[in-house]
C-alpha cells in the first residue's frame, strides 16, 4: 500500500467497525477516569480506613498489590514512623483494591461486548490501529511493573521517583497517580486491543464475529 492510501478517507467498512471502537474505547477511558477519581477519595479519608482497617502482610489486601512487598523491605529503614508506614499501606492496599475491581469489570465488559461484526474483506488500518494500542499497552504495562520493582529511590527527589525525601503522603499520591494508574492503562488496553486482535484473527481464519452474523450485536 502507498502512502497516499493512507491519506485516503475511511470506507464505510473501516467507519463501521472505527466507531464501534472509539465509542467502547471512550467508555473504558471514562471508567478509568472514574477509578482514579475514586484512589482520590482514599486518599482523602486515609486516617479514617488505616485506623478501621488492619493491612499487614499477611492480609489479602497487601499481596493483591505485589510491590507491598518492595515496600516493606525498604521501609524497615526508613525515616518514617509506624503510624505513617501504616497509612502508607492502607492507602496503596485499598486503592489497588478498586483498580482490580475496575479490572474484573473490564474483562466482563471485553468478555460480553457485541458492539464489533468485521466485514468479510480485509481492513488493514484497522488491524494496524489495533496492534498499535496493544503494543502500547504492552510497553506500558512492563515499564510500569519494572518501575514498580525498584520502590523508592536513593537518588533524591524527582517527578515521578517516590523517596524517602520526601512526605510518605506525597509518595503514596505518585505511587496511585503515576505508578498505579499508567500499570492499569496498560492493562486496560491490553484487554481491550488484545480482544479485539484475536476477534478480528478469528474472524479473518474462522469467519466468527463477521458483519452478516453479528451486526445485530450494534443496535
Amino acid at each position: 500500500m502507498t502512502p497516499a492510501c493512507d491519506n485516503e478517507k475511511p470506507s464505510e467498512a473501516e467507519l463501521a467497525v472505527g466507531i464501534p471502537i472509539g465509542r467502547h474505547l471512550a467508555i473504558s477511558l471514562s471508567a478509568l477516569c472514574i477509578t482514579l477519581a475514586l484512589c482520590g477519595l482514599v486518599v482523602a479519608n486515609g486516617s479514617y480506613l488505616s485506623s478501621t482497617i488492619n493491612i499487614n502482610p499477611e492480609s489479602l489486601l497487601f499481596g493483591l498489590w505485589p510491590f507491598n512487598w518492595v515496600y516493606l523491605r525498604q521501609l524497615a529503614n526508613s525515616p518514617y514512623s509506624n503510624s505513617d508506614i501504616k497509612w502508607f499501606f492502607t492507602i496503596v492496599s485499598c486503592a489497588n483494591a478498586i483498580w482490580l475491581v475496575f479490572v474484573c469489570w473490564k474483562v466482563i465488559f471485553e468478555l460480553f461486548r457485541r458492539d464489533i461484526a468485521f466485514p468479510p474483506k480485509k481492513l488493514p488500518r484497522i488491524c494496524r490501529a489495533i496492534v498499535s494500542f496493544f503494543i502500547v499497552g504492552c510497553i506500558e504495562f512492563i515499564l510500569s511493573a519494572l518501575v514498580g520493582l525498584t520502590g523508592f529511590s536513593t537518588q533524591g527527589i524527582s517527578l515521578l521517583s517516590i523517596s524517602f525525601s520526601q512526605s510518605i503522603v506525597v509518595d503514596a499520591a505518585k505511587i496511585l497517580i503515576l505508578r498505579m494508574f499508567f500499570l492499569y492503562v496498560g492493562v486496560s488496553f491490553i484487554l481491550e486491543f488484545g480482544g479485539l486482535a484475536l476477534r478480528y484473527w478469528l474472524a479473518r481464519t474462522f469467519g466468527f464475529f463477521l458483519a452478516g452474523e453479528t451486526s445485530q450485536g450494534e443496535r
